[in-house]
């Protein structure tokens, strides 16, 4: 297995999510902006790193939080998706568009290895001062 890459399968992800609870991302799509400041304070805690002056818009998605790593003044408008499998990291003063897409995971392309299940995961790093415009 090369360095970056973990195997998982679609079980072990589903037991893992259920594990951590879809609670701090619900939250943040569910409260009001007053109410929930520029993160949320449930997700800020499950996230790596969270930079100063990181603003996420509700509503936000994500496969777990704990390998998302987010620079300073990092922006995620609102419908992103960061489907962190791997370590997933913005830059400093990098913003994302509305409905931003970024996934870690990767489907095998062998058949035989896709049917039983396996899902590898890279590691995405996404530099400073970048702008993804929306998906």
């Amino acid at each position: 297995r090369k360095p970056g890459i973990r195997n998982l399968s679609s079980g072990a992800m589903v037991r893992v999510a259920l594990q951590n609870g879809p609670g701090p991302v619900d939250l943040l799509s569910h409260q009001h902006p007053d109410q929930r400041g520029p993160v949320g304070a449930k997700l800020a805690a499950l996230m790596a790193h969270l930079g100063r002056d990181t603003w996420i818009e509700a509503p936000f998605h994500c496969a777990y939080g704990v390998n998302i790593h987010l620079g300073d003044r990092v922006y995620l408008n609102a419908g992103c998706v960061l489907l962190d499998t791997a370590e997933l990291r913005i830059g400093a003063g990098s913003m994302l568009g509305p409905q931003v897409q970024i996934y870690c995971p990767n489907h095998h392309k062998d058949r035989e290895k896709r049917i039983s299940g396996l899902e590898r995961a890279r590691s995405v790093i996404v530099g400073e001062d970048v702008w993804i415009g929306g998906g």
